[in-house]
């Protein structure tokens, strides 16, 4: 994804990640650290999998290794 698709992310989007082939994550948290007075640039994206549902994180520093499905 792009920086541009990152911090466009929002509630329910679906993501996945070339570090984690077959794995398909939600955007389940917006803000994770409730910190959303900041720069975009700096949120965290909470996700979970659809199959299996296990939390994961996502920054600004990773952004590159995913993609948002259609």
């Amino acid at each position: 994804m792009t920086k541009e698709e990152f911090l466009k992310l929002d509630y329910g989007n679906i993501v996945t990640c070339k570090r984690f082939p077959g794995e398909i994550y939600e955007i389940d948290d917006i803000d994770v650290f409730g910190v959303g007075d900041r720069d975009p640039i700096f949120r965290v994206f909470g996700a979970k999998d659809r199959t299996n549902n296990k939390d994961i994180r996502i920054d600004m520093q990773n952004y590159a290794t995913w993609d948002v499905l259609p």
